[in-house]
């Protein structure tokens, strides 16, 4: 255990690693709080809701067969 402590101040020690660990993870923040911006031609995430809540209203009986089902009629 105390070579795994001595490797590990080893690194942190070092001036470059903490401040190469800072920027990667403001890179991520940015990145994660630019993903999940919504887009212009993207539907606002009340849209969403009111789809889910529509589809749970009508339950299991009105499920429909896709175009893609092998029971499909065409």
């Amino acid at each position: 255990m105390s070579l795994l402590t001595a490797e590990l101040r080893k690194v942190w020690g070092n001036r470059v690693f903490p401040m190469l660990l800072a920027v990667l993870v403001a890179a991520n923040l940015l990145l994660l709080w630019m993903g999940t911006r919504p887009t212009a031609n993207q539907p606002p995430a009340v849209a969403y809701r009111a789809v889910g809540a529509d589809l749970a209203a009508r339950g299991s009986g009105s499920k429909t067969t896709t175009a893609t089902s092998p029971t499909a009629t065409a």
